[in-house]
């Protein structure tokens, strides 16, 4: 791994250590900065172990499967026009019960190969992360808001690294059924509650069917999950790491009320048509004029879960990230960090060059305008398209 990324493990574990010894977690931290560094050094030799791993794996290999906020926000539900009872959703920023903004996300990891779809559940995400694995195979994550009587979410597949990273931003409780051997020390941080199927909690949160081979026939349900985060003893509440809350009003992906209109932008271009240009699935969104949302379409057709609803839409988001494989494995690491990260934005079938870059390791990734002003999103879903940085030339936007 570069040297940037060991200053990134150290930078981790010293935030660890601060962290621990103020929030009193139950994952221990290291006692000394030596220490810190040893565990770093130990992580590192074992990344460059060469990994064999591959879609095919199976249950027996391993993968078989904000920067905290300080601040308190003094508005009231009437300053914005909300009943009692409702609230803007951290995810979407629309109007939503209360209640719901409340409890904490679920993040799933979901399998995306062609024996695995139809997916369950999916169309009741918020915001849908989508990411390259080894051999060119995507994996999506899918950040819920709600998932009373959801019986059925998955297929369920393993976690990477750039996956811990996102579902943190959200303050999730994440879910995932195994994990490559370098994401594990990002798991089991004080940063990611998590319920692994092939941890001690596996048995309570996910089943398996009978419909599809394994690995594609893992799934969750809510009541599984609820068992899960009790048996763990997860916090179901909406708190930051510090007990501070993400005040109503503001949104992950700074929503604007009411909407915005990127035509009137000098820099803004047709997108009809959207194709983030990943190889194996070959996925592409084309803006509907009827409903305002962009349809999701993959394998030559459209992208329906098992419900038979079409995935749309409000917004996406095209992220183009360097990308390395890890210690001459097939395993890849995204640069979540990078300085100079560049992408665009549509909405309403237009889209406008962005840069993007987060607070910290573990913090909310900010969307700009190449002035330099923070994107103002509209309201609704939101699909995250992570993209290889020497890919960006197969990214198209169309005007029809």
């Amino acid at each position: 791994m570069k040297q940037n990324t060991l200053f990134r493990l150290a930078a981790l574990m010293l935030a660890m250590v601060m962290v621990f010894s103020l929030a009193g977690c139950k994952k221990k931290a290291p006692e000394s900065t030596e220490e810190a560094t040893e565990q770093i050094t130990k992580v590192t030799e074992s990344e460059t172990e060469t990994q064999t791993m591959s879609e095919t794996e199976t249950e027996t290999e391993s993968e078989t499967e904000t920067e905290t906020e300080t601040e308190t926000e003094t508005e009231t539900e009437e300053d914005y026009g909300l009943a009692e009872d409702e609230a803007f959703s951290w995810l979407t920023g629309e109007v939503v019960d209360k209640l719901v903004t409340e409890m904490r996300p679920y993040a799933f990891m979901l399998n995306n190969v062609k024996a695995a779809v139809p997916q369950s559940g999916l169309e009741k995400a918020g915001v849908i992360y989508e990411a390259p694995c080894e051999g060119g195979i995507n994996r999506l994550m899918g950040i819920f808001e709600n998932i009373t009587g959801l019986e059925k979410i998955g297929s369920m597949r393993s976690a990477r690294t750039y996956f811990v990273y996102y579902q943190a931003e959200f303050r999730a409780i994440f879910c995932h059924f195994g994990q490559a051997i370098h994401a594990q020390m990002y798991l089991d941080t004080v940063f990611c509650d998590n319920l692994n199927g092939l941890g001690k909690e596996g048995g309570l949160v996910y089943y398996r069917t009978t419909d599809r081979p394994s690995p594609h026939n893992a799934y969750a349900s809510a009541s599984g999950v609820q068992k899960g985060m009790e048996y763990m003893g997860y916090n179901p509440w909406m708190s930051y790491w510090d007990g501070s809350y993400p005040y109503n009003g503001t949104f992950h992906f700074n929503h604007k009320e009411g909407g915005t209109q990127l035509s009137e932008r000098a820099d803004a271009v047709p997108a009809k048509t959207v194709v983030p240009g990943y190889p194996i699935n070959e996925p592409w969104f084309t803006y509907d004029e009827a409903s305002g949302q962009y349809k999701r379409f993959q394998y030559g057709g459209p992208h329906v879960t098992e419900s038979g609803d079409q995935l749309a839409v409000k917004n996406i988001l095209i992220l183009a990230q360097p990308c390395e494989h890890i210690g001459g494995s097939p395993y890849l690491y995204f640069d979540v960090m990078d300085k100079n990260g560049t992408g665009y934005y549509c909405t309403n079938g237009v889209a406008v060059p962005i840069h993007w870059e987060k607070d910290w390791e573990w913090g909310i990734t900010h969307y700009y305008y190449l002035d330099g002003t923070e994107i103002e999103m509209n309201p609704g879903k939101t699909w995250v398209c992570i993209v290889m940085k020497s890919r960006e030339g197969s990214i198209e936007l169309r005007a029809e």
